[in-house]
């Protein structure tokens, strides 16, 4: 569920319940840190900020205004100061370990573009990013995306155990495809460790990408989540050409 501000001079108006039908209930509350950074951003901004709120993490989908006052720092600076001051806004306890910049993009005339990943212990979290826009004069104007909060404050006897390889997920991956005749490419899957917050206890996983059998319409291959504890697939879907392969599934559901 997403819910919709417009921050004027201090003051909230919700546009959220516009939305939903009617009898719906409203979305979770802001938490008070959130709130004290969103004051904090839209005094920043001159009174006026937009903010799309994300109710099933309690993290902004979308910040929108004078995010961040000028700068001749490089982006990666920039998008660095940004979330060490708002990391309550995120729930981070240590952005400097939990955020890692893993682009920029200057192909665009009127703003750079830095995009900002999510890691639990140097791995990547799925699904797990920001997208910023900065003008040229170091001023963040766009904040999109979705971070799940205080993955941190998990334990690590937690979240660091993994029993199977890379090598069993993939033949795991493998034996699933054959045994419901899904069709791919024969050449080797590729392969990357992901931690899936969208899990009870954000279990870490093998995101397994088989290419497709011919590279034609919009067949662009299948997806299949391999659990690292119990070497299980989670989670299957198929590829169009263009998606994100780290992008969260719509429904992760267990796989039949």
């Amino acid at each position: 569920m997403m819910s919709k501000w417009c921050w004027r001079a201090g003051v909230t108006t919700v546009l959220a319940m516009l939305l939903l039908p009617a009898g719906a209930a409203y979305g979770s509350e802001i938490p008070r840190s959130a709130k004290a950074s969103l004051k904090q951003l839209s005094e920043q901004s001159g009174g006026a900020l937009d903010v799309e709120w994300n109710d099933s993490t309690g993290t902004p989908r979308l910040l929108k205004g004078r995010l961040s006052a000028p700068s001749e720092h490089t982006p990666e600076w920039i998008a660095g100061e940004f979330v060490r001051d708002y990391r309550a806004l995120y729930g981070l306890s240590d952005p400097d370990q939990e955020l890692v910049v893993s682009a920029v993009d200057r192909s665009d005339p009127e703003h750079i573009r830095v995009l900002v990943r999510h890691e639990l212990l140097h791995t990547p979290v799925w699904g797990d990013t920001l997208r910023m826009e900065i003008n040229h004069q170091g001023v963040i104007q766009r904040v999109e995306g979705e971070i799940h909060p205080e993955l941190a404050k998990q334990s690590l006897q937690q979240i660091m155990r993994q029993t199977f390889s890379e090598e069993q997920a993939i033949a795991v991956a493998e034996a699933y495809m054959i045994e419901r005749q899904l069709s791919r490419a024969a050449s080797k899957p590729d392969v990357a460790r992901y931690y899936l917050p969208t899990r009870a206890g954000t279990p870490l996983v093998y995101a397994v990408r088989f290419a497709p059998a011919q590279q034609e319409g919009t067949d662009g291959g299948r997806l299949v989540l391999v659990h690292a504890l119990t070497c299980r697939v989670i989670h299957d879907e198929p590829i169009r050409f263009g998606q994100s392969v780290t992008k969260a599934p719509s429904d992760l559901q267990p796989a039949p």
